[in-house]
């Protein structure tokens, strides 16, 4: 588990993207492991589904709030 943490860390790295927790890390590479959905309201473990895979309860809700935002803020530039 420890060199899967290890390598998730290092991948986010390569692209740019700073974790700020290691227990986050920590979670998420269990969760990917496990192929199980990780119920969470914390903007950090968004990497881990855009990038490594994690499986989010929420997926769905997250990208329709993202969606309405963009939706509002296009309509507010007009």
């Amino acid at each position: 588990m420890v060199f899967k943490c290890a390598n998730n860390y290092r991948s986010l790295r390569k692209k740019g993207i700073i974790v700020r927790k290691t227990n986050d890390v920590i979670i998420a590479s269990f969760y990917i492991d496990q192929k199980m959905d990780l119920l969470y309201a914390d903007r950090d473990f968004r990497p881990f589904t855009e990038h490594l895979g994690l499986i989010s309860s929420l997926h769905e809700d997250i990208t329709m709030q993202h969606q309405r935002q963009t939706v509002a803020t296009k309509a507010r530039r007009y």
